[in-house]
């Protein structure tokens, strides 16, 4: 599984709004799933934001407040 996350970086100014768009979406996780996988996903707020056994192949958002376990 693959799991990539929008985070905040150190910009120039004329890349503002992409940074924006970054700090936007902090609280999002994007997962790629390669193999069969079971997944169960909690936020800081201890609430299940993602559960399922997810298919090769497939791709999913989750959106939570950080810390994700």
């Amino acid at each position: 599984m693959k799991v990539s996350r929008a985070l905040p970086s150190r910009t120039a100014p004329s890349e503002q709004t992409a940074a924006a768009e970054q700090t936007a979406n902090a609280n999002v996780l994007e997962l790629t799933f390669n193999e069969q996988s079971w997944t169960e996903i909690f936020d800081a707020t201890n609430q299940r934001v993602f559960v399922g056994l997810q298919t090769p192949g497939t791709s999913t958002t989750v959106e939570g407040e950080p810390r994700f376990v």
